[in-house]
């Protein structure tokens, strides 16, 4: 994750973990999309109100026919009843499907098929630029966010269009939609207070991946807003550098990394304009380069919590994690040290809950922390709120 100063907004470019693609088949058009066929709404507000982002659809044209397509409508449903209607004027985004295959056929997006899961979801299609597709021909409709009151247990995706005949071409799939609750009790995996810097929240980065669509990024800062004290350009004088992570739950370790490098420090404060997202950029394709998409994750712990849900912690530093595979965890065990290892510009903790550690068939799931701030039971947290571990000292 990357961090401006004094806002602190994760930029990095973390793909996420997928889900099988959830294929259903229409009389004219197939409609696929993931992960899986459960929709997680987010809590904005405890009571009632939730936001929601399809982060991949793909509709293919199976009718035999050339069909210009027209529009995406999202319905929402609670026990059979429409309670709202979200449209897409799809004739208005002809740069978003252009752009897209462009990157596609120049190959640009070849190492993100863990995000993009193109040859999953145009498996027998072919992928186009525009919306006049011939017969199994499709196109590729990512990261459709809308917010929401009240109760929703449905979510209907209707595609429409025109066939070249004139005759109207329409077909829909249904996905249940589940305020998710996690199996798992979960703390803040750090002692002390931290701020959160990213999470599942329109304005940054998380929500837009599949992975760590409901992970949090913790960082340190004291009462200034600054993150380090001392020199920019020292790890050591950074607040979180060589804080202890512990567990947020029993398990078992299913896997660790602990073998790479700090990243480079990039304070974008310190930088001229622009300089700081051609330095990232460069950073991450260098990554990439190196070792593939899960470089970007640098040193790490994933811990199985036995209930089909894993933790997984992300950037930690080189050579001090203290656990192996196979090795029980209690809950607010010592596990490592914070670092800046993978795709990161400023010390901190990545922390997100998934389905599968494995980032072909994984999702995210959404995380309640309990015993925050000395405070019972659990909650989502707030972007830029300080949190505190009531657990630990």
């Amino acid at each position: 994750m990357i961090y401006r100063k004094i806002v602190v907004t994760a930029v990095f470019l973390f793909a996420a973990l997928i889900a099988n693609a959830c294929i259903t088949y229409a009389q004219q058009l197939e409609i696929r999309f993931w992960p899986e066929a459960t929709v997680y709404p987010n809590i904005i507000l405890e009571g009632g109100m939730f936001d929601c982002n399809i982060q991949n659809m793909a509709v293919i044209n199976r009718s035999g026919k050339t069909v210009t397509l027209e529009q995406c409508q999202l319905r929402l449903l609670n026990k059979g009843q429409v309670t709202e209607d979200v449209y897409i004027s799809l004739s208005q985004m002809p740069q978003h499907f252009a752009g897209f295959h462009g990157n596609y056929s120049r190959g640009g997006l070849e190492a993100w098929e863990p995000e993009f899961q193109l040859n999953r979801l145009f498996k027998k299609a072919k992928l186009v630029g525009t919306l006049k597709l011939g017969n199994n021909e499709g196109i590729s409709l990512r990261d459709r966010y809308f917010q929401f009151n009240g109760a929703v247990d449905t979510l209907q995706i209707i595609f429409s269009g025109k066939a070249e005949d004139g005759s109207a071409v329409q077909s829909s799939v249904k996905l249940a939609m589940e305020v998710y609750q996690s199996k798992t009790p979960l703390i803040l995996p750090l002692k002390g207070s931290w701020n959160v810097g990213n999470g599942p929240y329109p304005h940054v980065t998380h929500r837009w991946v599949n992975h760590q669509e409901f992970g949090y990024d913790f960082i340190k800062m004291d009462g200034e807003g600054e993150v380090y004290k001392g020199s920019p350009t020292r790890m050591q004088d950074y607040y979180s550098y060589d804080q202890e992570i512990i567990a947020p739950a029993d398990g078992v370790i299913f896997s660790t990394r602990n073998d790479g490098n700090d990243a480079p420090l990039l304070n974008d404060a310190l930088l001229k304009p622009g300089e700081f997202m051609q330095k990232i950029q460069a950073y991450r394709d260098s990554l990439l380069g190196a070792g593939g998409y899960n470089e970007m994750f640098g040193n790490h712990i994933v811990i199985d919590h036995g209930t089909g849900e894993y933790s997984i912690l992300v950037h930690v530093k080189k050579g001090s994690i203290r656990v192996k595979k196979g090795d029980r965890v209690k809950q607010g065990d010592i596990l490592g040290l914070v670092g800046n290892s993978g795709l990161s510009n400023v010390p901190h903790l990545h922390y997100e809950l998934v389905s599968n550690p494995d980032r072909m068939v994984g999702r995210g799931l959404p995380l309640r922390l309990s015993n925050l701030n000395d405070q019972p039971g659990s909650r989502v947290l707030r972007f830029g709120e300080f949190v505190k571990n009531g657990t630990t000292q």
